[in-house]
This record gives C-alpha cells, structure tokens and sequence, in this order.
C-alpha cells in the first residue's frame, strides 16, 4: 500500500531537484537527492516484501516493521515540531 506513495514522492522529489540542477539553483540540493533515493529504495523493498508476502518469511517482517517504524518516528518528529 505504501509502495506506490512512497515511489511517487521519489520520483517527484528527484525530478525537482533535477529541474533545480538544471537550473544551475543545486546549492544545498544533496539532502533532498538522498531523501528521494532513500524514498526510492523503500519502495523498491516494499515492493519486494509484497511479491514475497506468501513466503512468510522473517525477513519480510523484519524489513516491513523497521521500514514502518521509521515512518512513525519521522512523522512524530515533524509533528512535534509544528506546534
């Protein structure tokens, strides 16, 4: 479920900070690339936890509950500081 969002924010945020390279505006542009790799390569993993799902393995669940986790503590983090 998360695959497709978290595919879809990568590839926006890496076409954005491309755009912004192209531009010659890519001072300070390294944070958002590897946040956009990072969102990438977690729906690359989400996506092979989900065609893997029937083996029930440990390793999925290990990978989707640390992938979850992450999320929850990134989402707390920005909440916090909102107020």
């Amino acid at each position: 479920m998360q695959t497709v969002p978290n595919l879809a924010a990568g590839a926006l945020l890496l076409a954005v900070v491309n755009d912004a390279a192209d531009h010659g505006q890519d001072e300070g542009a390294g944070l958002l690339r590897f946040v956009a790799v990072l969102s990438l390569l977690i729906a690359g993993a989400l996506l092979l936890c989900g065609v893997f799902a029937g083996k029930r393995s440990n390793g999925i669940r290990v990978t989707v509950i640390v992938i979850e986790a992450l999320s929850l503590l990134s989402g707390g983090r920005r909440n916090r500081f909102d107020q």
